[in-house]
């Protein structure tokens, strides 16, 4: 049973509301720090969340979402090696019947008759044709001189 498509879906909603929650409802910075952090010129995201001590959750964003690459190309991979088996076993079936009946049909007809010829030997009287074509000399009606 194919439960990995949906599994992985899951397991990416769940990572998308845990992100969600933790960025929306989480106080991570008190208000008052921020604002002070804020007020002085010429800095950046990175250098405030350095100055507030909020690299920690970059971080840990960036790892969440490492981990969730990580897992998806698993998930990903057993999918994809699934399919290729299915493929490749489907395209194996109709290849080996295409080849059976090939050697059926040409090869080992040869091959038995070798085998029954080498268990029965041939006879050496006469064959089915000599017998006809004796048979049709004596019912051909005879000439009158």
């Amino acid at each position: 049973m194919r439960i990995w498509g949906p599994l992985s879906a899951a397991i990416h909603i769940g990572s998308i509301i845990a992100i969600a929650l933790l960025v929306f409802r989480a106080q991570l910075v008190d208000p008052a720090l921020y604002a002070e952090a804020k007020s002085q010129a010429g800095l950046d995201a990175i250098h405030i969340a350095s100055q507030l001590g909020r690299l920690d959750v970059v971080s840990l964003c960036l790892a969440m979402f490492g981990l969730l690459i990580g897992i998806a190309a698993i998930f990903g991979f057993i999918e994809v090696r699934s399919g290729a088996r299915d493929a490749a076993s489907d395209v194996a079936k109709a290849e080996a019947k295409a080849h059976m009946d090939k050697y059926l049909n040409e090869e080992a007809p040869t091959i038995i008759r070798t085998y029954v010829e080498l268990i029965i030997p041939p006879n050496k009287g006469p064959s089915g044709d000599d017998v006809a074509e004796a048979y049709s000399e004596r019912e051909k009606p005879k000439e009158k001189p």
